[in-house]
């Protein structure tokens, strides 16, 4: 069964499999290896690299759900990782109290604080 996209188009991962190929390369290369075990004190698990370019060669092949399924969840992860992985502040569940209140221009305190105390 092939599946169809929206628009009637063949669904196609997001990537080409090539992609992954060239990730999971450079993933196990000698300079990531050092430069992982330098900066984190271990080497990079690149297994998940060469998990997606199996899966998107097998797609590609025999067009399974399995396979794509696979692709799909990859695909989400690492768009995750890319928009919401943030190591210097959380994100924010609702906005802040008084969100809808002027912000005050530092610039501007100490003239009115100068002006009102030589009046």
């Amino acid at each position: 069964i092939i599946m169809a996209a929206p628009n009637g188009k063949q669904w196609q991962p997001h990537y080409p499999c090539d992609y992954y190929k060239q990730e999971y390369k450079d993933c196990t290369s000698l300079g990531n290896r050092f430069h992982s075990y330098y900066v984190f004190g271990e080497k990079p698990d690149c297994s998940q690299w060469q998990k997606d370019f199996k899966a998107c060669t097998t797609w590609m092949q025999t067009r399974t759900e399995e396979a794509k399924q696979e692709l799909l969840k990859t695909e989400d992860r690492h768009l995750r990782q890319k928009y919401y992985t943030n190591p210097v502040w959380q994100h924010r569940v609702s906005p802040p109290k008084e969100w809808y209140l002027p912000l005050q221009n530092p610039t501007q305190r100490p003239q009115q604080a100068n002006a009102t105390s030589s009046a």
